[in-house]
């Protein structure tokens, strides 16, 4: 009987054994039919297309072929003013126990500044890889959860603790949500006949009122 796992191994070995080979064999191939000088003409317009490519896609991830989207960069928790993270921290605290939400982190986000397309570049140049993450978002954006990240909730930094605390629950009170009632395509057919509409303007209502209570119990109505 034939080991499948042995075949497997055999057909992963050939395929990087042709990846391997592939561009030696290709070169070969195009010099001996067009001869050396051809060979160096292909390899220099592959580069140029490929640090074209790259290029787009550092404009892609900075927002630059898009400027009618918002885009933010994550930011470590170093890069916070320590009150910041306190408001925040602690707002954080009080609602995960309150809704039972379990552990769940934040994670800081801010506006693109005229000094971090430059760092990004020099980054990706020097080690291969971006120094942090960017999205993109339709309009304005103060924080945010997703369903598939249920442990983490995502704020904007800034110097208005009653925007930290606010946002802060509002996002939990979602996290809650989801666990409550299912991911929002689940509960719009659940419990909303399908309607989105009503769904989301429910979600976006009950988030708000939740919130307001949070604020005004830390003394910030």
């Amino acid at each position: 009987m034939l080991n499948s796992a042995w075949i497997q191994r055999q057909l992963r070995l050939h395929e990087e054994f042709k990846r391997a080979i592939g561009p030696r064999l290709e070169q070969q191939r195009t010099q001996a039919a067009f001869g050396s000088d051809l060979v160096h003409q292909v390899q220099a317009e592959r580069a140029r297309f490929d640090a074209f490519a790259g290029e787009q896609d550092i404009k892609k991830a900075l927002g630059e072929l898009d400027p009618s989207k918002a885009v933010y960069r994550e930011r470590d928790e170093a890069e916070v003013a320590f009150e910041r993270n306190r408001w925040a921290k602690t707002a954080l605290v009080r609602c995960s126990h309150d809704l039972g939400l379990g552990r769940v982190r934040l994670q800081w986000f801010d506006d693109l500044n005229a000094q971090d397309p430059h760092d990004y570049r020099w980054h990706l140049g020097r080690y291969g890889a971006p120094p942090w993450k960017t999205w993109f978002h339709d309009g304005p954006c103060l924080g945010l959860y997703s369903a598939y990240q249920p442990d983490v909730i995502h704020i904007k930094t800034s110097d208005d603790p009653r925007q930290l605390v606010f946002v802060v629950a509002h996002e939990a009170r979602h996290a809650w949500q989801d666990r409550q009632y299912g991911m929002p395509g689940v509960r719009t057919a659940a419990h909303f006949g399908g309607n989105h509409e009503s769904e989301k303007r429910w979600s976006e209502e009950d988030a708000d009122a939740y919130a307001q209570g949070v604020l005004t119990e830390f003394g910030h109505n």
